[in-house]
């Protein structure tokens, strides 16, 4: 019998105790019925508080909803969200048969807001719409400290709704970003989908291009591999662009949020689609040996991929190479002097054919990548006659081998510089077929030198609201914790 009785002291000083911190915000209904409006901190102007109990008390004589705003600089609690509800259901806001009551509750000091809505709120006015509206029209801003702009503007739109036949059709239609991403009726998971579809049938178009083109060679074409190797692109620049985000906006909610889903696929189907048209390019290029039979197969693969090509901006760049590397070779496949005794040897995919018609040296440009050589034989005397093509500059005529193997402008260290005397090194050039070394010039290192440092060190110092009588009441409703927060 004690325990039972000390068991209900302690929830009677309870009981006490939260009426007691509720009772400290002055409940609006005690200037009047038609009031709706606590600001016991006057954080709002006169005028606006005005503006809202007309807005609020039209709405409750049109619709039945009682919808009570209450603005403090701070509150005794630890939970903006516990305290927002036991302060609902101790006004009673909403009317007791329909529980169509509604609470915004704002705390400037803590930066925190929180809607509160009755049981008979979530078929008008669902949770996820209470947030959006929160994040729509409160967060910018009060974050501006425009604490009457941002009441003023979710309240009109709360009424707006409200007050339409249909309120949660209103919402969507209004609101299309609050849809859970999951929905049927979602416009942004239908957006996401769309970019989905597009990036498969691309895709899978252009690995079959890739695939058709090099059916009669021994190539096998990978079809995941651009897709993880696209995801982990995309996984990096969102890694790196956190940082300039954060710097440059300082809140990366702004960016990474859930209407943004159908942009960022759009992103990654653009990067898998580019690395999938690279891939076939690098895959024609390394298949075949000979030279024309890639210039053929690039220009069909260019011809076949042009909507997809057109589709992914990015990709342009490996048009830009294809048509680079096409427009290079014009001229390269005709036969000297168009004379049609002339005809060129075919390289094959293994070297056993054309080593008969290059020597060493000329084997040995071709692998530094110094020039690359088109073969043609005279059908009626035999003769050979070497085109060098695709000839680079960074090889010059070694004066020896007469091979275009010369690597110029190398350097060797004769002897090193240390911290009390110079060094001497030698510039030269060096043939990478015969290993013939020509002395260009020498040159002097400096003297070592010895770093200084110098530390410092600094060190520096630095050293509401009362009870009042009732001339009205809420309509006697409750909440079961339906409803929506957030910080700004």
């Amino acid at each position: 019998m004690k325990k039972k009785i000390l068991i209900f002291c302690k929830l009677l000083l309870l009981s006490f105790f939260s009426y007691a911190q509720h009772a400290a915000i002055p409940s609006p209904k005690a200037t009047g019925q038609n009031k709706w409006v606590s600001d016991p901190d006057y954080n709002l102007s006169a005028s606006t508080i005005s503006q809202l109990d007309t807005i609020l008390q039209h709405l409750d004589e049109d619709t039945q909803v009682e919808f009570a705003i209450v603005v403090v600089d701070n509150f005794n609690g630890d939970d903006v969200f516990d305290f927002s509800l036991n302060l609902f259901n101790t006004w009673g806001i909403g009317k007791k048969d329909l529980n169509t009551g509604l609470l915004l509750f704002i705390a400037k000091d803590r930066r925190s807001y929180q809607f509160i809505s009755g049981y008979g709120m979530e078929g008008l006015f669902p949770d996820i719409f209470l947030k959006r509206v929160g994040e729509k029209y409160l967060v910018p801003n009060f974050r501006e400290g425009n604490y009457n702009k941002g009441v003023l503007e979710a309240v009109e739109f709360i009424e707006k709704v409200l007050r339409s036949p249909d309120s949660v059709s209103e919402l969507q239609q209004m609101m299309p970003e609050a849809i859970p991403f999951w929905s049927l009726k979602s416009p942004i998971l239908e957006d996401a989908a769309w970019w989905l579809l597009v990036l498969i049938i691309v895709y899978v178009y252009v690995h079959v291009v890739t695939t058709n083109l090099l059916k009669d060679e021994i190539t096998k074409v990978s079809f995941l591999g651009s897709i993880f190797f696209g995801m982990g692109c995309m996984l990096a620049l969102m890694f790196i662009s956190i940082f300039p985000i954060t710097f440059l906006l300082n809140n990366l909610d702004y960016v990474y949020k859930k209407e943004h889903i159908p942009y960022f696929i759009a992103i990654l189907a653009t990067l898998i689609i580019t690395l999938k048209i690279t891939d076939g390019r690098d895959l024609i290029i390394k298949t075949f040996k000979d030279e024309e039979d890639i210039d053929i197969t690039l220009r069909k693969y260019l011809r076949r991929i042009y909507i997809p090509l057109l589709l992914t901006p990015i990709a342009w760049i490996d048009w830009v190479i294809i048509s680079k590397r096409l427009n290079g070779n014009i001229g390269r496949f005709t036969p000297p002097n168009n004379d049609i005794d002339w005809e060129r040897i075919k390289r094959s995919n293994t070297n056993a054919q054309t080593e008969k018609f290059l020597n060493n040296g000329q084997h040995k440009e071709e692998s530094l990548k110094s020039r690359r050589y088109e073969i043609w034989q005279n059908t009626k005397t035999q003769a050979l006659l070497y085109i060098p093509w695709n000839i680079t500059n960074k090889f010059g005529r070694c004066p020896q081998c007469k091979y275009y193997t010369l690597l110029p402008n190398q350097n060797k260290t004769i002897y090193p510089a240390t911290y009390t005397r110079e060094g001497k090194g030698e510039k030269f050039n060096r043939c990478e077929y015969c290993n013939h070394i020509e002395h260009v010039s020498f040159y002097t290192i400096d003297k070592k030198t010895r770093s200084s440092t110098t530390h410092s060190s600094s060190g520096g110092g630095s050293s509401s609201g009362g009870s009042s009588s009732s001339s009205g009441s809420f309509g006697g409703g409750s909440s079961g914790g339906g409803g929506a927060g957030g910080r700004w």
